[in-house]
């Protein structure tokens, strides 16, 4: 599991997008599965796309 995006929709005119970056975690305190676990959290963003996945997708 690694760090990924999703795009919803964008660019919007300044060059903005609506994603969800999700990455692997692997401590949840008071989880019933145990604290240590490996799962995948998420946030959502409207802002421009980070410059690592630019560079992964070739410079888009």
């Amino acid at each position: 599991m690694t760090k990924r995006i999703e795009i919803h929709s964008g660019p919007d005119s300044l060059g903005r997008y609506l994603y969800t970056l999700l990455w692997p975690d692997n401590y949840f305190p008071g989880h019933p599965d145990g604290e240590n676990i490996e799962k995948e959290r998420a946030q959502v963003f409207h802002a421009t796309l980070p410059d690592w996945y630019k560079k992964e997708k070739g410079g888009k």
